[in-house]
């Protein structure tokens, strides 16, 4: 269903769940993504940001890591314009303001539900 529409898009998980990774990232390669990840925690998440050189990124965000909440990354990838998704068991109102209003998807969520809402956030950026 997705093969091939995120090509050329890195897209960063952040997730503390193996399985969870495990799955979403198999399935973003399907669909064309470079994985960048997956990270448990969150200071690793962040190193690989440091590391990253231009071209055109995405995330999908669990908000609770291993090692604290994601509000840090989120912030940077932001900044760098980076369509976000969060797949999270927190409820949408726990999530801080500004991100109560990005896509969301609850866990446990369907991976092909959390491709579909990152595909149609890169799609806004063309």
């Amino acid at each position: 269903m997705f093969l091939g529409r995120l090509g050329g898009w890195r897209v960063l998980v952040a997730e503390d769940s193996f399985l969870i990774a495990s799955d979403l990232s198999e399935r973003l390669r399907i669909a064309g993504a470079e994985v960048v990840g997956p990270f448990a925690k969150l200071e690793a998440a962040q190193r690989s940001l440091d590391g990253l050189g231009p071209g055109r990124i995405a995330a999908v965000l669990d908000v609770q890591l291993r090692d604290g909440l994601i509000y840090p990354l989120a912030d940077r990838l932001r900044a760098m314009g980076a369509p976000l998704v969060f797949a999270t068991g927190y409820d949408r109102g726990d999530l801080a303001p500004p991100y109560d209003g990005y896509p969301y998807c609850r866990k446990p969520a369907a991976a092909e539900d959390v491709l579909a809402a990152l595909v149609a956030a890169v799609a806004l950026l063309g």
